[in-house]
């Protein structure tokens, strides 16, 4: 499923990329490797969340949903 994803992401960027009307206004890439410290340097004002599981404590994934 990961392998049909990445090729759809390139499909649908070869054919945005192409195109002549939006060219120049929208680009679309896919960042092999992609992780935290990528993000950082394309996006670095962007506010980053970094959660540890406190074991035991709550359910895992659940950290940034408290308000």
């Amino acid at each position: 499923m990961a392998k049909q994803i990445i090729k759809l992401t390139n499909n649908v960027a070869r054919v945005i990329n192409s195109d002549p009307d939006i060219g120049d206004k929208l680009k679309i890439a896919f960042l092999p490797n992609y992780r935290v410290s990528a993000m950082e340097a394309i996006c670095p004002g962007t506010d980053l969340s970094e959660q540890i599981s406190t074991a035991g404590k709550e359910a895992s994934g659940t950290g940034n949903m408290k308000s």
